[in-house]
């Protein structure tokens, strides 16, 4: 089983995410993934930590994406600051390839596999 406290820790440390009101997220996330494990004692590895890290990342800012207006903007003086939703949601979903990417080899191989059949 993915600890899921880890888990959340990570996606804060990594990507600055609120620890708190995530569990849910973070359990569906595990919950979506630890079925794609090759074996149980992957679940363990740091490379499947970050993965569970990304995709919680990842359904945080598609959550937020789709509850905010899309641009938020700050001004301080001469300073204007503009962030983007859906420039956050583009991010995480690349975190969340990249680091799919990295877990491949602990993670179940649902590919086609082509053989050559002997037909006799």
């Amino acid at each position: 089983m993915i600890d899921r406290q880890a888990v959340i820790a990570l996606a804060h440390e990594l990507y600055n995410t609120r620890e708190d009101g995530v569990r849910a997220i973070c359990d569906a996330v595990c919950y979506t993934l630890e079925p794609q494990l090759a074996r149980a004692e992957n679940c363990t590895d740091p490379r499947v930590l970050i993965l569970a890290a990304s995709m919680l990342f990842e359904r945080i800012c598609a959550r937020e994406s789709g509850s905010s207006e899309g641009i938020t903007l700050l001004k301080a003086g001469d300073v204007t600051v503009r962030s983007s939703a859906e420039n956050a949601a583009r991010f995480a979903s690349a975190q969340a390839e990249s680091a799919r990417s990295a877990a491949a080899p602990l993670l179940k191989d649902s590919g086609f596999d082509f053989r050559q059949v002997d037909i006799g």
